[in-house]
């Protein structure tokens, strides 16, 4: 994760199925019990909330503002299909047409 410069990433099974993710609080939990034995199943989380690959984007910018999220697998037919960030959400944003939406523009006095 240190080195994609990412905070998170899921975790698939042998057939490719989303099984969980391993977040960085989690890399932090095996690191104090990995002593005890401890596997990547044993610190990633289970209940993992989704979208899916053809989500909309603004859809999916209101997930990670109401829940705090800063990643989301995405899935299709239950198969893991890629990840979106909040950074990835900002990207694409500003590639959208401007057409209809205001514009902001940061001034020097904020």
């Amino acid at each position: 994760m240190l080195e994609y410069h990412i905070s998170g990433a899921p975790v698939v099974d042998e057939q490719g199925l989303l099984a969980g993710i391993l977040s960085e609080a989690g890399c932090l939990r095996s690191i104090v019990i990995l002593a005890w034995g401890s596997v990547v199943g044993d610190c990633m989380t289970r209940q993992v909330e989704t979208i899916g690959y053809d989500a909309d984007i603004i859809a999916v910018a209101k997930i990670f503002t109401e829940q705090g999220r800063r990643r989301l697998p995405a899935v299709h037919r239950g198969k893991l299909a890629g990840q979106i960030s909040r950074c990835d959400v900002l990207r694409a944003v500003r590639r959208l047409p401007s057409q209809g939406r205001p514009t902001y523009r940061a001034t020097a006095d904020g």
